[in-house]
């Protein structure tokens, strides 16, 4: 990333504990701490201050990790961004934003994600156009040079701070959960998208909707740390103004089982923000489901600011 100038994090990578501990020092707090590799989203732990630090590099070496890494904690609003590419040619899908934590309010550890929702009202033109130019362009710039022949989605999860966007995260994958609100917004035919990206075909501008989207995740209880398994759901009812996606559910619609973790969206498609969340949150209401629990703040951002 530095060879191709993208800005990102400062960041140090360990080899053990002890090394770790002692790199504590290049960094003020709050340092983030992250285990290096995959880890669902999950593997990620801000810590205030040198003894929670120290905790969380204990714990992530005794569990098996052969790497960590220290990172500037950086501020401000994080946002998700899907580009297409095809080789030396892309195009990018609507952006979304993703809850990341927990609880309401940003609180608690990182999980894989708790809702999202697309579009964007209080990100700025300028400010897309600066992701754009300072990170979606050399990293096509570093995939060409490098002779990748890349081909799919790259998924740049990207913090806008004071001093502009920066790189939180790559994935060469679309996301999830921003996925289940991003594409609903995408006038093209998708299919006919990937199709043209896969035969390295010129790829088209994509056209979004005027529809805003929501979704708020329903997680079984303990998520992320220990999440109750095997967690009754039963029939869940039909919505007038939403729809589900599942995901780590089991059985058939009428007697549904959860199986722990991120269980179902619940997804709504309406003319704005406001009019989303609301149908979202009334459906999920009228929910009997004492395991279970979910984030009452999805979409506060753009609704705030």
């Amino acid at each position: 990333m530095s060879k191709y100038n993208i800005p990102t994090a400062r960041y140090e990578t360990y080899a053990s504990a002890e090394t770790c501990i002692a790199g504590l020092k290049n960094f003020d707090y709050p340092v983030v701490i992250k285990e290096d590799g995959l880890a669902g989203g999950k593997g990620v732990t801000i810590a205030q201050n040198e003894a929670v630090a120290q905790e969380t590099i204990k714990e992530m070496f005794a569990g098996g990790q052969t790497a960590v890494v220290l990172e500037e904690c950086l501020v401000g609003p994080e946002y998700s961004m899907f580009v297409v590419v095809s080789e030396d040619q892309f195009t990018i899908l609507p952006m979304a934003q993703d809850h990341k934590r927990v609880g309401d309010g940003d609180k608690g550890p990182n999980t894989g994600g708790m809702g999202s929702y697309s579009p964007l009202p209080q990100l700025k033109k300028e400010d897309r156009q600066r992701m754009i130019h300072e990170i979606v362009k050399p990293t096509m710039n570093g995939l060409v040079q490098g002779d990748y022949h890349y081909c799919g989605v790259l998924y740049i999860g990207l913090m806008m701070t004071e001093g502009g966007p920066k790189v939180i995260e790559y994935n060469v994958r679309l996301g999830d959960p921003e996925t289940q609100v991003v594409l609903p917004r995408v006038k093209n035919d998708f299919a006919e998208l990937i199709d043209a990206a896969v035969n390295h075909e010129k790829l088209p501008e994509i056209e979004e909707n005027d529809q805003s989207v929501l979704g708020v995740v329903v997680c079984s209880k303990g998520y992320p740390t220990h999440p109750a398994p095997n967690v009754k759901i039963g029939k869940l009812p039909e919505g007038t103004n939403t729809y589900i996606d599942y995901a780590n559910v089991k059985g058939d619609l009428d007697n549904l089982t959860g199986d722990g973790g991120r269980l179902f969206m619940v997804i709504s498609e309406a003319d704005n923000l406001v009019q989303a969340q609301d149908n979202v949150y009334s459906y999920l209401s009228k929910l009997d489901l004492p395991d279970c629990f979910y984030r009452h703040d999805i979409g506060n951002r753009a609704l705030r600011d």
